[in-house]
C-alpha cells in the first residue's frame, strides 16, 4: 500500500517542478523530501522523475501516475471532510440501560433536554431492575447504582448531588 504522504510529496514536487523548491514550500529538508520520493519510486518499483543537479524532468510514468495522484488527494480529502462532518455534530443511536428508578428520578428530565440540543442523536432507553450485560445485549451505555464499586466495571460519578 502506498504512503498517503508519499504521494502528497510527489504532487507537490511537480507542482513545484524540483525537489528543491517543493522542499522550500513544504518546509522540509530537500533530503528528507528526496528520500520519500525515492521510497515511493521504490514502492511503486518505477522511476517517476529524472533528476541530476541541473534538470528534472518528470517521467512518462511519473505524467501518468500524477494524474492519478491528484485524482487520489482529491478524494482523500473528500473522505476526510464527510467524517470530519459526522464527527462535528453529535450523530446516531445511543442504546441505553439503567434501573427502573434512576429512569424515572433522573433521566426523565435529561433525556428530553440533550435530544433538544442533539436532535441528530436518539435514544433508545431500556428501564430494567435486573444486571445487564452491556456487550452482549448490545448497550453503549449502563447506568447503575451500587454501593460499592464493581471489579469488573468501570464506575465515574457523572452527576452532583
Amino acid at each position: 500500500m502506498l504512503d498517503l504522504n508519499d504521494v502528497y510529496y510527489f504532487v507537490q514536487v511537480v507542482e513545484n517542478k524540483g525537489i528543491t523548491a517543493a522542499a522550500r514550500v513544504l518546509n522540509l529538508p530537500k533530503s528528507s523530501l528526496s528520500r520519500r520520493i525515492l521510497e515511493l519510486e521504490a514502492a511503486l518499483d518505477a522511476r517517476l522523475i529524472q533528476r541530476t543537479s541541473r534538470r528534472f524532468v518528470v517521467t512518462d510514468v511519473g505524467e501518468a501516475f500524477y494524474k492519478h495522484a491528484v485524482a487520489m488527494l482529491v478524494e482523500a480529502e473528500a473522505a476526510e471532510s464527510v467524517v470530519r462532518q459526522r464527527t462535528s455534530e453529535p450523530s446516531g443511536t445511543i442504546r441505553l440501560s439503567c434501573s427502573v428508578a434512576f429512569a424515572q428520578l433522573a433521566l426523565a428530565e435529561l433525556i428530553p433536554k440533550f435530544m433538544a440540543e442533539y436532535p441528530r442523536v436518539r435514544i433508545v432507553q431500556h428501564a430494567a431492575n435486573r444486571h445487564v450485560d452491556p456487550v452482549q445485549e448490545g448497550f453503549d451505555l449502563c447506568l447503575r447504582a451500587h454501593s460499592t464499586p464493581l471489579p469488573e466495571l468501570h464506575d465515574e460519578r457523572i452527576l452532583a448531588g
